[in-house]
């Protein structure tokens, strides 16, 4: 699902880019959006920061996995629940 998401927005980055911009298109669409200012600007930009901020967690895994499990301990506290478990066991 999350694939499908992704390829849509740089699909709808790409129309809107060549919308805006015709031919005269960089090769990094960010330097022609940096004297832009309409609405259409602005919706490829929002686009790159959802875009950012949902790959930023599977590049650094170990960061997105750490704050999964202090999520899961604020909410449920599981860890704490297993450690108290196997500390009585023994």
């Amino acid at each position: 699902m999350g694939m499908v998401e992704t390829t849509i927005i740089y699909l709808c980055c790409g129309l809107f880019a060549v919308y805006l911009f015709g031919s005269s298109v960089n090769s990094n669409v960010l330097y022609n959006l940096d004297g832009e200012t309409t609405i259409v600007s602005y919706l490829i930009r929002f686009s790159f920061l959802i875009l950012l901020a949902c790959h930023v967690p599977y590049v650094f895994f170990l960061g997105k996995e750490g704050a999964c499990i202090v999520v899961d301990e604020v909410m449920t506290g599981s860890m704490s629940k297993s450690l108290a478990k196997r500390t009585n066991k023994d």
